[in-house]
């Protein structure tokens, strides 16, 4: 509850308060032993944490948790951790290798039907297509990002995606 309940107030922008709830229950699952809930609380502190995101390490730890998910069978939101991990290589200057990441990260969430991180993953992905100079693919992102968000009635995600848009036109 405590890694899960950080989840909301990062995407509300209340980052401080989320990350603090994330240490909380990264120091619950560390107490007990609870090596899921250890990586993925360590993979949600890269993505909320872009100091942290913006450094070897914290791309480390996300290809490490991703690995861990990987080994052991659960790949539930394995396409939106790839999405930000693809993200933070872009912000590095990996830009080629970022965007074919958030391409096929985007390919397996389809292929999943595991959809409701499926804007958030469109949205990652057309910043990542402008960072290569893809405008035109940035844009097809952004518009089925769009479409899936107003379908589900993800405001929060339909808000993200409207927000970039300006910042991304070519």
């Amino acid at each position: 509850a405590l890694l899960w309940g950080a989840v909301p107030l990062f995407y509300i922008g209340q980052t401080a308060d989320a990350l603090d709830r994330l240490a909380r229950g990264v120091a619950v699952a560390d107490e007990q032993g609870a090596m899921f809930w250890q990586v993925l609380g360590r993979v949600w502190q890269v993505i909320m944490d872009d100091d942290l995101r913006g450094t070897e390490e914290g791309r480390e730890a996300l290809r490490d948790g991703l690995t861990t998910f990987e080994a052991r069978g659960s790949g539930i939101g394995r396409s939106y951790f790839e999405a930000h991990l693809a993200r933070a290589m872009s912000e590095a200057g990996q830009v080629d290798g970022a965007h074919q990441m958030s391409k096929t990260a985007v390919a397996d969430c389809e292929a999943s039907r595991l959809l409701c991180w499926y804007p958030e993953i469109l949205r990652l992905h057309a910043l990542n297509c402008v960072a290569a100079g893809r405008y035109d693919e940035a844009a097809v992102a952004r518009g089925t990002g769009l479409r899936a968000a107003r379908e589900q009635g993800a405001f929060l995600w339909e808000l993200r995606l409207l927000l970039d848009t300006p910042a991304n036109d070519p």
